[in-house]
This record gives structure tokens, C-alpha cells and sequence, in this order.
């Protein structure tokens, strides 16, 4: 390949990533570092019931000491990212979030899928996904995933290592009559899960065109803790290509400098 060969093709590889950047966008954003140390009802979002600490990079869920029959919740709902983002069969965006849980979420007896969920919902059904500290719900491990649904919990990804924090992107595209999710795990895509599967009637119209995430329920006899480090809703159904922005950056240099 000639030098002026290498040289076009590394522009063309610079446009793809200014255009990759100016198509993903982050519309909605709580990232615990970057916050000044305000929680997010600090800046726009709503909270119900017990607030998380906030420690410095993450937010702390942790209610564990409490008396199991005082069951504590606390979530925050976010602002709006636009009326009509979320949309069945036709809608693209994506739901991201980076975590550590330390405690299990059960799944044994009555659901406890909203004591560590996220929720949303679109113009017709509500979603929500749970993480799972550890899939054989043994005690002490910390390998488990991402599942979603309600009394009936259903695995999205398994084997994520959760003795460290990971970013979740859920990524929406809408095709009819449900569309889907992609899940992808520090970048990496996962699964493909049909959004008919996890579409729920129940909740709907809670937090359309938002993201709730927290602790929603009470009255099931549990507390579980985690680290929650940010909370994103983006306009695109894929997480930003960082290493294809990157390469184009660097290429439109190289260009640059040939010229």
C-alpha cells in the first residue's frame, strides 16, 4: 500500500469516528465522580425513600444493617431525556450504568428483582433489568450477571465477575413489532435479548423517556448493597466506539500533517 494510499484510508477512518461521536450522545447523565459530590436529586433527579451515600466515586446503597422487617427503599428517577426517545418499534437509545454490587439479590420465593434494578419505559411498556451478584445464589460468590423480568427472572449475561465494577450498556432498537436489546459488558457485546420478553404492562408509564435505579421495593425482608458509580441514557442503541474515535482522531492528525 502507497503512503498516499495509507493516507486516505486513514481519513476515511477519521470521518467514520467524527461521525460515530457526533451521532452517540449522552442526554442524560449522573456520574458519581465528576459530581462535585452532589447526589443526583442534587441535580435534577428525584428521590424516593432512603438516599445513598455518597463516597467520593460511587454511590452507596446500604441498608443492610436495618432490621429485615424494616425493609428500606431508595431510587432516583432521572429528568426526562426527551419526549418520544423511548419508542416501541421504531425508537433507538440506550441505557448504560457502571456498578459493583456487594451484596446477592435472591431470587428464591417472592421476587426481589427491584432491591439492585434499573427501570424504564418507552411509549407502550416498561422494562427493568437486576443484578445478580452471584447466579447460584450460594452466599459468599461473585459471579452471576444481569437478568431481567419480575417473579420469573431470566438471564440477559452471565458471567460476570462482579469482585470488580463493570459498565452495563442496554441498547434499544426498535424494529416491529418489539425490537430489541442488545446487552454489552465493558464494551463488548453479549446478547441480543427481544424486547417482547421483557416488555411489562405493570409500572407503565413510570419513568418513560427516564431511568430509575436503586432500591424500589419494600416489605420483602431484604437489603442488598452496591456500588453505583453513573447512570447514562444515550441516544444510540450501541455504547461510543472509544477505540474508532480514537483511531479516527489520531488519523485526521496524521492527515494534518501530511498536508
Amino acid at each position: 500500500m502507497s503512503k498516499r494510499t495509507f493516507l486516505v484510508v486513514l481519513s476515511g477512518l477519521a470521518l467514520v469516528g467524527a461521525a460515530e461521536m457526533a451521532r452517540a450522545a449522552v442526554v442524560v447523565d449522573y456520574t458519581a465522580a465528576t459530581s462535585g459530590g452532589l447526589s443526583p436529586d442534587a441535580v435534577g433527579w428525584t428521590r424516593y425513600g432512603t438516599p445513598m451515600v455518597h463516597n467520593g466515586s460511587y454511590l452507596l446503597q446500604d441498608n443492610t444493617a436495618n432490621d429485615p422487617n424494616s425493609d428500606q427503599s431508595g431510587e432516583y428517577l432521572s429528568p426526562s431525556a426527551g419526549a418520544g426517545l423511548m419508542k416501541l418499534a421504531s425508537g433507538q437509545y440506550g441505557i448504560e450504568f457502571r456498578a459493583k454490587p456487594l451484596t446477592d439479590v435472591p431470587f428464591a420465593g417472592s421476587s426481589h428483582y427491584a432491591n439492585l434494578y434499573l427501570f424504564w419505559s418507552d411509549d407502550s411498556y416498561a422494562y427493568n433489568v437486576t443484578i445478580d451478584r452471584d447466579t447460584d445464589d450460594a452466599g459468599s460468590g461473585t459471579t452471576g450477571g444481569i437478568k431481567y423480568g419480575q417473579n420469573s427472572m431470566s438471564d440477559a449475561v452471565t458471567g460476570i465477575d462482579w469482585s470488580t465494577p463493570h459498565t452495563i450498556f442496554v441498547g434499544y432498537t426498535g424494529v416491529s413489532p418489539y425490537g430489541s436489546f442488545d446487552f454489552y459488558v465493558d464494551g463488548v457485546l453479549k446478547s441480543n435479548v427481544s424486547a417482547g420478553s421483557m416488555a411489562r404492562s405493570g409500572g407503565w408509564p413510570f419513568a418513560q423517556d427516564k431511568v430509575d435505579f436503586g432500591d424500589g421495593t419494600t416489605g420483602q425482608g431484604i437489603d442488598v448493597a452496591a456500588e453505583w458509580y453513573s447512570v447514562k441514557i444515550h441516544n444510540t442503541a450501541v455504547p461510543e466506539p472509544a477505540s474508532l474515535v480514537l483511531l479516527g482522531l489520531a488519523s485526521a492528525g496524521l492527515v494534518l500533517r501530511r498536508r
